[in-house]
């Protein structure tokens, strides 16, 4: 019964030729996890029109590490609609899971072009017949294995086109690791001695949730340029950025530590109040507010609320990091989680949301040396110490 599966489904798909081989055709339709007991089923697959999940055209080709040095091996294109409904849902899956990626999370990061525009490269998928589509992604998979370094991870890179509705279309990067499965399964109607067996899968892909790299065209929020997930960015990994042509900024809940930071020592010689309340305070605006906010705006407020010239305090926070993008966004979610530290020495430390400990915690020297510190609270602290 499996082989008559099997050779059914491999005759569909290399007749089209889409696939050559039978891992190839394992993970174009997304069998690794089908049961092929009784139940499975040896029926044509239905296939989903481009228009029902936007899929255009997609391209597929690897990425090999050979001695030292990064190559490519194409393995080709074919328009979205005579691929089986399986890999049409799976290929849909890597596209919501992109656009729904947390950045607040730090999951994903917004992005910008390096230039000022979009590279040549990445363009050329975007606006291409699909005919030429093939040759687009050719020239993109060249230019990757030209960024990759030596000690780069193999793959598969997937260059996925989504028809636009009312704002154009998209381009959704991948490159994918692929791993080893091994699955256990019962057989049904078989000698008992063979009703146990073990299967060695090759090159199955990654779910969408376990993307380690990626790049969805144009951002999904339009808040930046694009969206980018390279969550191996600390280390050599960086020439997706390069291959992409963009940089990024630093995380947001980075970028939220940084911002009060820097705004704290910005608005030190403010006379209203105390700089960290100061702060905390158009933090907490920003957490009960519906929608992201611009760092830029988040400096303009505090420098009104400081009763300080707001060129002042942006020239002084742009002194103090150059390369911050003032345009970046803080969201709620982010404004509200952002958390304090303080370290009193040996090993005694207080930490709260921002929004709360830097309004609650102040210091006085003590005469003869050392300090006081003091959290004002509405309730007696409750001892969370060491159980009897």
């Amino acid at each position: 019964m499996i082989e008559s599966f099997w050779s059914r489904v491999q005759v569909e798909l290399l007749a089209r030729q889409l696939w050559r081989t039978r891992e190839d055709c394992l993970n174009a339709t997304n069998l690794a996890a089908v049961n092929f007991g009784p139940m499975a089923q040896t029926e044509e697959q239905e296939l989903h029109s481009p228009g029902e999940l936007g899929l255009d055209v997609v391209a597929m080709h690897r990425l090999n590490i050979t001695a030292g040095k990064a190559n490519a091996s194409y393995v080709g294109a074919t328009q979205v609609v005579t691929m089986p409904a399986k890999a049409t849902e799976y290929l849909a899956e890597y596209v919501t899971g992109m656009r729904e990626r947390s950045e607040a999370q730090g999951r994903a990061q917004s992005a910008w072009w390096f230039s000022g525009s979009m590279p040549d490269i990445l363009r050329e998928l975007m606006t291409c017949d699909a005919s030429k589509f093939d040759e687009a992604s050719r020239n993109a998979i060249l230019e990757l294995a030209r960024q990759a370094p030596g000690n780069a991870q193999p793959g598969l890179v997937v260059f996925l086109r989504v028809a636009g509705q009312s704002q154009g279309p998209s381009l959704l990067c991948l490159k994918m690791g692929l791993v080893q499965l091994s699955l256990t399964r019962f057989q049904e109607m078989v000698d008992v001695a063979q009703a146990i067996t073990v299967e060695e899968l090759r090159n199955v892909l990654p779910k969408p949730k376990e993307l380690k790299k990626g790049a969805l065209i144009p951002h999904p929020e339009r808040a930046a340029d694009l969206r980018v997930v390279d969550e191996q960015m600390d280390d050599a990994a960086d020439y997706w950025l390069r291959f992409l042509g963009a940089r990024t900024g630093p995380k947001e809940p980075e970028l939220a530590n940084l911002t009060v930071s820097l705004l704290a020592d910005a608005v030190q010689d403010t006379k209203v109040s105390t700089p960290r309340i100061l702060v905390a305070e158009q933090l907490a605006e920003v957490a009960g507010g519906p929608e992201a906010v611009p760092v830029r705006e988040i400096i303009r407020r505090t420098a009104e609320a400081a009763r300080m010239d707001e060129t002042t305090v942006l020239n002084r926070v742009a002194e103090a990091e150059p390369s911050l993008n003032l345009d970046l966004t803080l969201s709620p979610a982010v404004a509200g989680r952002t958390k304090t530290i303080i370290d009193l020495g040996h090993g005694i430390s207080i930490s709260g949301p921002t929004i709360e400990l830097d309004k609650r915690f102040s210091d006085r020297p003590i005469p003869g040396g050392g300090w006081e510190s003091i959290v004002r609270s509405e309730e007696r602290g409750v001892r969370r110490g060491p159980k009897k």
